[in-house]
């Protein structure tokens, strides 16, 4: 993962971390804007590289911040080791064992500057829920750096979290509906499938055990001996 940082599309992103050996469990999924560059700045490589000298050279970091960057067009950059801790936010970035993955959107979305969308927006969206997905996690879990103690607006004035965790919950149900139902993510438990029926066992007085069926939709009993 470390420099030299590599370009890669969505899909092995996903490839990646479908097969990637993680050591550390991911607990959230962190999201931050970059601010500078913006998306009038950015440079391909030459903007990753700047940034992980800044981070190191005038943060005092010993990497660069974010496991992964999501340029303008959609391409994906890796960045610091997937299994070490993030440079997200002071008290949230977890440590060797569990903790965040964090990801940095190229540009400025404080309303009137970038726009957050098309392939860029796709890419991010498709990112947090394959790190969700990896480790089980529900579209809740991703945080916003405004979110983590921080007085910043990153990632951007322009970017809605009700309306991106709701972004996520959609793909998950794109992508793998059947677990997305079984599992009831993204949206609580309203969106859980509603049982059938309900059941109870007990003995009778003889001994025999007795499976009582109610069905939900009405208000009939069945009891069954054994």
């Amino acid at each position: 993962m470390p420099a030299p940082f590599r370009q890669l599309s969505g899909s092995a992103i996903a490839d990646l971390l479908a097969r990637f050996a993680f050591t550390r469990s991911i607990t959230e999924v962190h999201m931050h804007h970059t601010w500078r560059p913006d998306h009038a700045d950015y440079a391909g490589l030459a903007s990753i590289q700047a940034m992980a000298d800044y981070h190191v050279e005038v943060n005092g970091w010993d990497d660069i911040a974010q496991h992964v960057t999501v340029a303008p067009d959609g391409s994906l950059w890796t960045g610091r080791s997937w299994n070490r801790p993030p440079a997200s936010s002071t008290g949230y970035n977890g440590d060797d064992q569990a903790g965040p993955f964090m990801f940095e959107i190229i540009g400025n979305f404080d309303v009137g500057n970038d726009t957050f969308g098309g392939a860029q927006r796709d890419a991010a969206l498709e990112l947090i829920a394959h790190v969700q997905h990896r480790f089980a996690l529900p579209s809740e879990s991703l945080r916003f750096h405004r979110q983590l103690g921080s007085p910043k607006t990153c990632p951007g004035t322009g970017i809605d979290y009700a309306a991106t965790v709701a972004a996520v919950a959609d793909v998950h149900r794109a992508l793998w509906p059947a677990q997305t139902v079984a599992r009831g993510l993204a949206g609580g438990e309203s969106e859980r499938p509603t049982p059938l029926l309900e059941l109870t066992i007990d003995l009778s007085v003889d001994g025999a055990l007795v499976v009582h069926a109610r069905a939900l939709a009405g208000d009939r009993r069945i009891s069954v001996l054994r």
